[in-house]
């Protein structure tokens, strides 16, 4: 069975994943990243390019996208191609691009990308995104399901080509067997607003969510106890 024999767009699709414009997002609510609008932006899997048209909207002039799947790759291409300035999408599995490339990346993106390989060929990728990226201002950007949350493990389990699940006690480990040292969770409270705002949604249900995952993990007497209870877990690493 070869699962990723028809394009993986069609997953995304049905999943909830279509393309969109940009959001009108800023840069408070992505405190990853770099301050220079000239900074080197790798997106691997960027898929309809939706992550690479925000940050041209924050007013970064180098970005480029990385994306195995051709139909996603065309139409991310032809997505990225407007308003005078080009987006770069590179058709290329994400180990290959980075084993062979000798670019020197600020910052390296990995949305929901890292649970598509097995532990022991995500470890590779990462040890082959360390060794290209900036030595003194690189930084990596990793967001995966996130196993600690109930509705994380929905996330998880909607894929059949999700390959590992992570706790950020488990990508720590990965992390660590490729070689970085820096690690934090961004896991920020956001402003607490009665209504839904974009895609982090309320303050208020995402203090209640942490509430509730908190007391289960008391109740239940559950450990290792994690810091970040939403569903997508982010992490920085350098």
């Amino acid at each position: 069975m070869q699962l990723k024999e028809k394009s993986y767009s069609s997953q995304l699709v049905r999943t909830g994943n279509i393309p969109r414009p940009p959001e009108g997002l800023t840069r408070e609510r992505m405190p990853w990243l770099p301050k220079e609008d000239d900074a080197l932006i790798v997106d691997v899997g960027c898929a309809w390019g939706t992550l690479l048209l925000e940050l041209r909207q924050l007013g970064y002039k180098n970005l480029l996208g990385i994306e195995l799947d051709e139909e996603l790759a065309s139409e991310a291409s032809s997505r990225c191609s407007g308003n005078g300035e080009t987006i770069r999408i590179v058709r290329s599995d994400a180990m290959e691009f980075f084993e062979k490339t000798s670019v020197l990346a600020d910052r390296v993106t990995l949305f929901h990308v890292l649970e598509h390989f097995p532990a022991k060929e995500g470890a590779r990728l990462l040890s082959a995104i360390r060794a290209r990226l900036h030595p003194d201002r690189g930084q990596l950007v990793i967001e995966v399901p996130n196993m600690s949350s109930i509705t994380g493990t929905n996330m998880q389990c909607s894929d059949l080509t999700h390959a590992t699940a992570f706790t950020e006690f488990s990508l720590r480990q990965l992390l660590d067997n490729a070689g970085f040292e820096r690690v934090s969770v961004v896991c920020a409270p956001p402003a607490l607003r009665v209504w839904r705002i974009g895609r982090q949604g309320s303050g208020i249900g995402w203090h209640a969510n942490r509430w509730m995952h908190t007391m289960l993990y008391k109740v239940t007497n559950s450990g290792p106890r994690p810091n970040c209870f939403c569903p997508a877990l982010l992490i920085t690493a350098s």
